[in-house]
């Protein structure tokens, strides 16, 4: 999988950080996902996936054809990669705070999980914490 990623990357003519500003993230982290350490969660297999016109599958090397799946039936089907303008918003938000992009990543995968904004789940946690801070 690893090798995939980096060669559909070079494919592309794009650098570690053109794709970690892609994904929200920073280059040091994308690059752990490429060199394979650390996993890759869900979301950012689909967002590279729908980038380079792809499956999960080829990327995970579980085929070896490139050709994307066909749209699911009665879902939300993207014609082209579109960055998620909420997370566009918010990811100023992790290198404001400083927060791990793991933890970064942790919270947009709950928030898409749980069907919440990532804005509404950092005022949730941060609501969460002060009314449990030690005065």
């Amino acid at each position: 999988m690893n090798k995939r990623l980096r060669d559909l990357r070079e494919d592309h003519d794009k650098t570690q950080s053109d794709i970690g500003d892609l994904l929200h993230m920073s280059q040091t982290g994308y690059s752990q996902y490429e060199t394979g350490s650390n996993d890759i969660p869900t979301y950012v297999l689909k967002n590279l996936a729908k980038f380079y016109n792809t499956s999960v599958d080829y990327i995970l090397g579980l085929t070896n054809e490139t050709k994307p799946y066909p749209p699911a039936t009665g879902g939300n089907s993207m014609d082209k990669f579109k960055v998620n303008k909420e997370a566009e918003k918010t990811s100023s938000i992790s290198r404001t705070i400083r927060i791990k992009t793991e933890t970064y990543n942790k919270l947009m995968q709950l928030g898409e999980e749980y069907g919440i904004s990532f804005n509404k789940l950092i005022n949730q946690c941060i609501d969460y914490a002060l009314e449990n801070l030690e005065e």
